[in-house]
């Protein structure tokens, strides 16, 4: 946001870039949601008696 000031001079604001998840992130979250689907499935698997 640009102000300008009562003598003339001009003032900008930055504001810091909200992070974003990297690649390396969404893959961790996926290995870690497909390793729990891996664990409940075995579970399951084995509560049935199959």
């Amino acid at each position: 946001m640009a102000t300008l000031g009562a003598s003339g001079t001009a003032s900008l604001t930055v504001q810091a870039p909200t992070p974003v998840p990297t690649l390396p992130e969404w893959a961790m979250i996926l290995m870690g949601l497909m390793l729990a689907g891996g664990a409940a499935a075995v579970v399951q698997r084995h509560r049935t008696g199959a």
